[in-house]
């Protein structure tokens, strides 16, 4: 673990570690400005192949802007010095809050997949593929803003396919992650299908298996999926659902949802019709109330964000880990 100044940056404490390398909570001296700092493990800097993926996420998160992509600052390649500076985001990743709520009220579930969607959409827009979507590459600040990260399996379309690859996470794949296809755009709304469930029911519609070892049971549980039944108290709002994840889970590629900005419009189409005008708000106030409230209490508020939602154990009352 790294202390102390990396370049202008003071690392502060390390927040999350991945394949690549361990990110920090710095500070930009130069600016007086908290920012992420992912530097590349130490065992990985002799490895070509390594500071070879390090390297293309670098480029990658040059190549786009948006204000639901986090945004790059800086980075360093020069060897045996790897690191990329990112926007420090106030808040978790949405595997962190799924694990504390257990799951989340519908029209919240829907508020996060439209804001990562709109990030998907500025990815697609440059024939970007995220290519690794999961619950913990999309980070949910206090504010109730929705931002993807992790970029470094992104894959240009024009260039890249991973035939004959499997990359992703368990738990996370597209039918195209496990088979000879090329990863394509649709791929990643199959994950937004995936991610969608999740957040509804507080459980993986396909198993966290890793495909590399269980690739045969990981398809078959893809095409064995369980469709009709999420969690939801109100008939309409559950149709809804539904009719998002057939859309979006259709193991088909030339009969799945193919336009991240169909998939998008329908989400947001739900949502008004449901009264949340206000996506960033109703997060924000899911991430406020830090604990599940009944319908009564809710009778001030702009926006009704529990409608169909029914706590079903004890887990759903559990507040959210101050500053985790």
């Amino acid at each position: 673990m790294l202390q102390g100044m990396l370049g202008p940056y003071q690392l502060l404490e390390p927040v999350g570690e991945g394949s690549l390398g361990r990110v920090y909570k710095a500070v930009d001296t130069r600016q007086q400005k908290l920012v992420a700092v992912k530097v590349l493990h130490d065992r990985l800097r002799q490895d070509p192949t390594f500071t070879g993926v390090f390297h293309r996420e670098l480029m990658m998160q040059q190549r786009v802007s948006h204000p639901h992509l986090v945004r790059y600052l800086d980075g360093c390649y020069n060897p045996p010095v790897f690191y990329m500076v990112t926007q420090w985001i106030d808040g978790w990743t949405l595997r962190h809050i799924l694990r504390y709520f257990g799951r989340l009220p519908p029209l919240v579930s829907l508020c996060i997949a439209w804001q990562f969607a709109q990030g998907l959409d500025g990815l697609h827009l440059h024939d970007l593929v995220h290519a690794d979507l999961s619950a913990s590459n999309i980070m949910i600040e206090r504010s109730g803003r929705v931002f993807l990260a992790d970029f470094s399996l992104v894959l240009d379309s024009a260039l890249d396919s991973y035939k004959n690859m499997i990359i992703g996470t368990p738990g996370y794949y597209s039918p195209e992650h496990l088979s000879a296809e090329a990863v394509v755009a649709a791929s990643d709304i199959y994950v937004m299908g995936l991610l969608i469930f999740e957040m509804v029911e507080g459980q993986k519609i396909i198993p966290e298996l890793d495909a590399r070892t269980k690739r045969l049971e990981v398809i078959q549980a893809m095409r064995n999926l369980r469709g009709g039944i999420v969690k939801c108290t109100d008939e309409h709002l559950r149709l809804g659902i539904n009719q998002i994840l057939r859309q979006t889970l259709e193991p088909l590629l030339t009969r799945r949802l193919n336009s991240i900005e169909k998939a998008s419009s329908t989400l947001k189409h739900l949502l008004l019709k449901f009264g949340i005008q206000d996506p960033y708000g109703a997060v924000r106030q899911f991430l406020k109330d830090g604990q599940f409230q009944t319908t009564e209490s809710q009778k001030h508020r702009d926006q009704d964000i529990y409608q169909g939602y029914k706590p079903y154990s004890i887990e759903d009352i559990q507040l959210l880990a101050k500053g985790s």
